[in-house]
């Protein structure tokens, strides 16, 4: 959240709410990006379009197949990677996990799938209420930033499995890095982007990225680092404009293609993981004080997920009572203080409050309000996801205020 708003995404529910989501107080709108089999770049959470589509029911057998993916077998899905665009257009949205979520399915079948195009073309044509708020500010101050003479809603897209993309589809990726600069070339034709050859701390300085702000994130180190390095070397693509976030899965996770990105030993002159770092890399190496250093190298910031922010204690009746966020007690993780070391931000995903959450609200002893206060207050991370931008940004308003008056939340006044 830094100085200003938090980073926020789709709300519920998730299909093509992007106008409603916009009046919410997003600040930015997010998406993740996968190929279909004629290389058009596609808004979808998942390469199978199984849960969130009616692909199952339209294809039936005729598309359905097994795939491995980062480790994971799907059995009998329709992959975007084995559609045309033609055919992917065919398609409308459903609910992903509804019953397990606890989310409504009355918006089934009402909204076509989109194209990224599509996405950055219409985030491009919206302007931020009040025409000149800034989403980030670098002073400390927390002055109100210059008004600018127009912003439009910001956008976060994700490259979807680039690794597997490059193998299942090398005529549209040569190799992961490929895929991310696609992404970016995208994100670019629409405005998206800064003009600083290299993105850094400095980009939200540069009035072109603050009208039109971008985020590039991805799970894998090796093809945001490469596409890093190609824009170093002066070749043009995707990092040129766009600042890279290094997404983080659970710790003990195989890190896609992480092995030959940090390799054990140090034959790669950047120094290997070395002793216990033999093996497959993991996320928990990623977040490691040498693994945070290595993402330093070509990100802006890391993107955890809630519960690696925070790391409540057990408190009175089992839970955290209201407002007992005291740091004191290490009621959050050492991760941000140890990423901001490095200068690397935090974008934490994501706050929701769906029934598969139940259990960890009950460490808190309240529900997903008083994790997003601990979100923003405690922890201060730079930007958070939220499928609630409403209720979010209301939260993110609030911490502001309290640090323009001198204070922020952490206990409860008795």
């Amino acid at each position: 959240m830094d100085d200003s708003s938090p980073l926020l995404s789709p709300p519920f529910p998730r299909p093509h709410q992007k106008r409603w989501e916009k009046k919410q107080g997003a600040d930015f709108i997010e998406c993740d990006a996968v190929f279909t089999r004629d290389c058009a770049l596609v808004c979808r959470h998942d390469a199978d379009l199984s849960r969130s589509t009616d692909a199952a029911p339209k294809f039936g057998a005729s598309k359905s197949r097994t795939r491995e993916i980062d480790g994971v077998t799907f059995e009998r899905g329709v992959f975007a990677a084995d559609l045309t665009l033609a055919e992917f257009r065919t398609l409308r949205a459903r609910q992903a996990k509804a019953e397990t979520l606890g989310r409504t399915r009355e918006f089934d079948g009402l909204f076509p799938l989109v194209t990224l195009d599509e996405f950055a073309k219409f985030a491009a044509r919206v302007p931020v209420d009040g025409g000149g708020r800034r989403w980030n500010d670098t002073s400390s101050s927390l002055s109100p930033s210059p008004p600018l003479p127009r912003r439009v809603v910001g956008v976060h897209v994700e490259a979807k499995h680039p690794l597997w993309h490059s193998e299942t589809l090398p005529h549209c990726a040569s190799d992961p890095a490929a895929m991310v600069e696609a992404v970016a070339t995208v994100l670019q034709r629409h405005g998206f982007a800064s003009r600083l050859e290299r993105p850094s701390s400095d980009f939200k300085t540069d009035p072109r990225w603050l009208r039109a702000p971008t985020f590039l994130q991805c799970f894998e180190p090796g093809a945001l680092a490469e596409a890093h390095r190609r824009r170093g070397n002066g070749d043009r693509g995707v990092a040129e404009g766009v600042p890279l976030v290094q997404l983080v899965d659970d710790g003990r996770l195989v890190v896609p293609g992480g092995a030959a990105w940090w390799p054990p030993s140090a034959d790669d002159g950047r120094g290997g993981r070395g002793g216990g770092g033999a093996g497959p890399l993991t996320f928990a190496d990623l977040l490691s004080d040498a693994g945070l250093e290595r993402v330093a190298g070509y990100a802006h910031a890391i993107g955890p997920s809630v519960a690696q922010v925070l790391d409540f204690p057990q408190g009175r009746g089992g839970g955290i009572a209201a407002g007992d966020y005291d740091e004191s007690v290490a009621a959050f993780s050492s991760l941000v203080p140890r990423a901001a070391k490095h200068e690397l931000a935090v974008h934490a995903y994501t706050l929701r409050d769906d029934l598969v959450n139940l259990d960890r609200f009950k460490r808190i002893g309240q529900g997903a309000e008083r994790e997003a206060e601990a979100l923003f207050s405690g922890a201060r991370v730079e930007g958070a996801f939220s499928d609630h931008p409403a209720r979010s940004a209301r939260l993110a308003r609030e911490e502001r205020e309290r640090r323009r008056k001198g204070s922020s939340f952490v206990k409860r006044e008795s």
